[in-house]
């Protein structure tokens, strides 16, 4: 990918990944585990932020656009007829990336029109929106990457620059909820055709103990849209740093070449894959916007309270809950890695 020299220096200077670990307490856990956004996890001022930009986001990127050419309707798909909450989106989308990176986003007005301008100087974008939203036009450098296919309207070219996912469920007059925008570039083995439409239960029935939250949904989906913003995690285990693992590979590809959990094989590099979900309310929509993060941590640099509770952690899942994250026949090789990796830590 060519990008401007500019533009590569500026990703340069960014940030180090924040580091996150969820299993913390030693359990494997299906739970709502919701912490105020802005709460310190040890990262500094990147825990504020809704998103997230550090050296890696070339590399995030670069995924973006090639999950974007492959099949742009296999990874955003919007069902949404609710103009006004697109039109708000777009605009919190806009004034969050100003307020939260000013040295990497800048937003010019016209007042004669409501349209803005935001200036996106790592992709050396300008993308243009009118006050509903509407994406007017894209003009960027020379040499910056041009996505295939071009944009198809705001959200698409906004989320475009990110390093997160982002989807948007709204709750209707008779209280039920549904995914209407999806913009899902690194799913990890689901897919957005299978997902957009459905309910937040309907949308997590093939997760394992979700029982509990199930039978509180309204009650918790309620609370998310008119309050926060709130930050989750999730985690589970990979053989590759591949952002992109949707449940259905590229013609290419086999689904084993790429489902990245090869733990059958020993010499396989092995790293936890987390999840940073922020979830951001729309109380005026009867909305909220749940964004994904994806980072990678290699079993290497785990410390010694984290591989300890990494062990706990895959020893206490139960089968179910090892054949959703792809471990089941695979706990007591991937036990024995650790062990024999931080022999001082836990002896098998």
């Amino acid at each position: 990918m060519i990008l401007q020299n500019s533009a590569f220096r500026l990703s340069q200077k960014l940030a180090k990944p924040a580091k996150y670990f969820p299993p913390s307490n030693g359990k494997y856990e299906v739970v709502a585990g919701l912490s105020r956004l802005g709460h310190d996890f040890g990262n500094g001022a990147q825990d504020k932020n809704i998103f997230q930009f550090d050296e890696q986001w070339e590399t995030y990127r670069h995924q973006k656009l090639a999950s974007r050419q492959e099949d742009l309707d296999k990874y955003y798909l919007n069902i949404s007829a609710d103009n006004a909450l697109r039109a708000k989106v777009v605009h919190r989308l806009i004034n969050t990336l100003v307020a939260e990176s000013p040295q990497l986003f800048r937003v010019s007005e016209i007042a004669s029109t409501g349209n803005r301008v935001l200036d996106c100087l790592l992709t050396r974008e300008a993308i243009s929106v009118d006050g509903d939203g509407e994406l007017l036009d894209v003009t960027r450098a020379k040499q910056s990457a041009r996505p295939i296919p071009e944009y198809e309207d705001a959200i698409d070219a906004i989320v475009s620059q990110l390093q997160e996912d982002v989807t948007i469920m709204q709750i209707n007059e008779k209280g039920g909820d549904r995914m209407v925008t999806m913009h899902v570039c690194y799913p990890n083995h689901w897919s957005v055709v299978e997902k957009i439409g459905k309910s937040f239960v309907a949308s997590h029935t093939e997760v394992p103990h979700f029982e509990k939250l199930a039978s509180q949904s309204s009650l918790f989906v309620s609370n998310l849209t008119h309050r926060g913003p709130f930050v989750r995690f999730a985690w589970g285990l990979a053989t590759d740093t591949r952002l992109n693992h949707h449940a259905e590979p590229p013609e290419n590809l086999t689904m084993e070449q790429w489902k990245g959990r090869g733990f059958n094989d020993p010499t396989a590099p092995l790293y936890m894959r987390i999840e940073r979900q922020v979830v951001y309310p729309f109380p005026e929509h009867n909305a909220l916007m749940f964004t994904i993060r994806t980072y990678h941590r290699p079993l290497e640099e785990l410390t010694e309270n984290e591989s300890r509770s990494l062990f706990l952690a895959i020893s206490d899942m139960d089968e179910k809950s090892a054949r959703y994250k792809g471990l089941y026949n695979h706990q007591d090789a991937i036990l024995q890695r650790i062990s024999t990796r931080l022999p001082n830590i836990i002896s098998l």
